[in-house]
């Protein structure tokens, strides 16, 4: 039996609905969330949130950036 990761697709999905869920926490609501998501941010080089989900390390960066924001860490 091998340890295989999921599609990429499915990735994406469950890298999403973490961030999504994420942002919603700390933005204080889904609209919100859903706008951060899509907003090139200086933090991320000029780059959406959600542009940056095909890799772990993007996910990451993402994530670094919200968790921040969410401390006062702008």
């Amino acid at each position: 039996m091998t340890s295989e990761l999921p599609p990429p697709d499915a990735r994406f999905e469950e890298l999403l609905r973490f961030l999504r869920m994420l942002a919603t926490e700390v933005l204080g609501d889904a609209e919100a969330a859903r706008l951060w998501l899509r907003t090139p941010l200086p933090g991320l080089d000029n780059q959406a949130p959600i542009d940056l989900l095909d890799t772990r390390a993007g996910f990451d960066r993402a994530r670094s950036v919200l968790l921040r924001h969410a401390k006062g860490l702008y």
